[in-house]
């Protein structure tokens, strides 16, 4: 495995990112879309998503490359509304090719990083309740479950849980 990079996303990323969530997301039933989810979205509008995110006052996008290929995308992505611009909302992603190497750990290091640089107090986020990789990740990063989301996702007719969590940076 070569070096990899972690970086903020730029509107120029929008055709790598428009190929990677349209294949990471048949590669795991984790996540809220699935393969192809995002074929209708055009090189514009995904570019002006990114802008959007790495213009944002609570909202980024990184990226982590291995070479050129984009193995992991994540996000933060808070409300500019003033009572709510105190907090953000994260989600992540990783290849499966790349899993199980500590990229997710070091994706979620670095947006807690960013959150931290925009002096944000709280990021939240919601995850399937059988994904325990996922779950544990949260955990060690000082994320705390603060409830449940009875039938967060509906996949092939099978309803499935969803654990809410946040992690308080102040």
């Amino acid at each position: 495995m070569s070096d990899i990079i972690i970086r903020k996303a730029t509107p120029a990323d929008a055709p790598a990112v428009l190929d990677y969530l349209n294949k990471v997301g048949g590669e795991s039933d984790q996540l809220l879309f699935t393969e192809g989810a995002f074929s209708a979205t055009s090189i514009a509008e995904e570019a002006a998503i990114i802008q959007q995110l790495t213009t944002g006052i609570n909202s980024t996008m990184l990226l982590a490359l291995d070479g050129q290929q984009v193995i992991s995308v994540s996000t933060l992505n808070g409300s500019p509304r003033p009572r709510a611009a105190h907090r953000t909302s994260l989600a992540l992603s990783v290849r499966r090719s790349h899993w199980n190497r500590h990229i997710g750990y070091k994706m979620l290091t670095s947006l807690i990083d960013v959150a931290k640089e925009k002096h944000l107090d709280v990021i939240d986020l919601e995850v399937k309740a059988d994904n325990q990789a996922a779950i544990h990740l949260y955990q060690k990063a000082g994320f705390k479950e603060i409830g449940r989301y009875p039938q967060f996702l509906k996949i092939e007719g099978q309803y499935y849980d969803g654990i809410l969590m946040v992690l308080q940076l102040n």
